[in-house]
């Protein structure tokens, strides 16, 4: 059944970002199809005062600010927003990327209460709050317009060495009652929330649908390094042995050459990249071979 009569609910997780987020609303409030709440998440930042002095600013009986009691993480606070949404279509933003206008406009016509609808994705380079560049996620993807039969996102995504598949939680659109079916963020989960929703979604027997146009454009911060952020390897193993298990020794392989190998080298943590593949059993000159060429791949 369509569900583009649908009112839809869209939750931005937030953390101590209140001068920053200002221009992911705007690219909300701006959106053609007009049905719909955006339900923003504090995850207990220390700048809530002024994120709330920014709702009030707006004055739009969209927006809806809610705190969770106490620190809890991405995976939480997007839960938390769902609980409390009233929409039957549930969306994520990112409270540092973007939505072009037509984002829920375009995606809206295509799903139904079974089906997880994403589409394409721009990456944007910012320094200091300026704009340095702005590139396309995967440039061999084609920007057709027409709507493709993704059967497995996992697959699509770390089948092959280059991703057949541009996804990011932010391009997501699906049913309220999919989403509670799949369970939903692992709250114990400190990375990949994102490639677990979908294993999630698979398991609940979403089918998945990729419409190739651009809808949102990712934000990446040249001043948030990876070690900035906090990135080690160790966060990564809990995805990888609960939710890629099933999946067979290629893909895993494909996983850790793609999302682990370069973290690894910039943080001086190879070794601990090479333990993993030990770890998991897999085939270390097989993986490094791998890694090789997508090294080579990266800086040809």
């Amino acid at each position: 059944m369509k569900m583009d009569k649908s009112f839809v609910s869209i939750v931005m997780p937030i953390f101590n970002r209140a001068s920053r987020v200002k221009t992911s609303i705007d690219s909300v409030l701006s959106q053609t199809f007009t049905s719909y709440e955006l339900i923003i998440v504090d995850d207990f930042s220390d700048d809530f005062d002024e994120l709330s002095n920014l709702v009030d600013s707006y004055e739009s009986e969209h927006i809806k600010l809610l705190r969770l009691p106490n620190k809890g993480n991405g995976a939480i606070a997007r839960n938390y927003g769902v609980q409390h949404s009233k929409g039957d279509v549930i969306c994520f933003i990112d409270s540092d990327d973007q939505w072009l206008p037509d984002k829920l406009e375009k995606q809206i016509q295509y799903l139904e209460q079974d089906i997880v609808i994403t589409s394409l994705s721009k990456i944007q380079t910012i320094k200091n709050g300026r704009k340095l560049h702005t590139k396309i996620i995967n440039e061999e993807l084609p920007i057709s317009g027409e709507v493709e039969i993704v059967d497995d996102p996992i697959l699509a995504l770390f089948g092959g060495l280059t991703s057949k598949l541009v996804f990011q939680t932010s391009t997501l659109m699906m049913s309220k009652e999919l989403f509670q079916k799949s369970g939903g963020f692992d709250p114990d989960l400190l990375r990949h929330q994102d490639y677990q929703l979908l294993v999630c979604l698979k398991s609940a027997k979403a089918k998945f649908r990729k419409i190739n146009i651009y809808t949102n454009i990712y934000v990446k911060d040249s001043q948030d390094s990876i070690k900035n952020k906090g990135w080690t390897i160790e966060r990564s193993k809990t995805f990888l042995r609960k939710y890629l298990k099933s999946y067979k020794n290629d893909v895993q392989a494909n996983f850790i050459v793609v999302q682990l190998f370069g973290p690894s080298l910039k943080t001086h943590s190879l070794l601990k990249w090479l333990c993993l593949i030990f770890e998991l059993r897999l085939n270390p000159i097989k993986v490094c071979c791998k890694a090789t060429v997508f090294l080579y791949k990266r800086l040809r």
